[in-house]
């Protein structure tokens, strides 16, 4: 709801802009009751979906991925738009701060002016957005899948 109702506030982001969704199937009645009283249409805002290599190119593609989840339990998306070269705007809750570190901007999900505010300084600056994706390129080496198993191996040994 942030995401839209900070969207349509913002006259630059709803001339120049849209929002893609990737994944979790057709919008709800809720969702698209909301678009409509926000006057957001089909040019606006749109659904897509499919395997990990369309997503992969919705990142390359975009110009920032927005993520204004309330809770996060490791905050998958933020790295893998960080991996794909794609700037990071995104919750300050949950995990997400750790995931993001420096390499992104943190908002308030529940401030729709923060979420406008955030949206339109990156559209606004492709010096920023090149800033953005360096330090996304060096945040995302301090995860990987394989630290990820020598991490949860030690664990487990630690337990013996």
């Amino acid at each position: 709801e942030g995401l839209l109702r900070g969207f349509a506030a913002s006259p630059q982001l709803e001339r120049d802009f849209r929002i893609v969704c990737f994944g979790g199937g057709p919008f709800a009645v809720e969702e698209i009751a909301l678009s409509a009283e926000l006057g957001l249409s089909s040019r606006h805002l749109v659904q897509i979906g499919g395997p990990d290599t369309h997503l992969a190119a919705a990142y390359r593609n975009a110009v920032a991925l927005v993520y204004p989840s309330h809770y996060e339990g490791f905050g998958l998306p933020p790295l893998e738009a960080m991996s794909a070269s794609c700037p990071v705007l995104a919750s300050a809750t949950s995990s997400i701060p750790e995931v993001v570190g420096n390499a992104g901007i943190l908002f308030d999900p529940k401030d729709t002016d923060a979420i406008r505010d955030a949206m339109e300084q990156m559209a606004q600056s492709s010096e920023l957005r090149r800033d953005l994706v360096q330090r996304g390129h060096q945040q995302r080496l301090k995860f990987s899948w394989q630290r990820c198993v020598d991490e949860t191996l030690a664990v487990y040994r630690g337990l013996n």
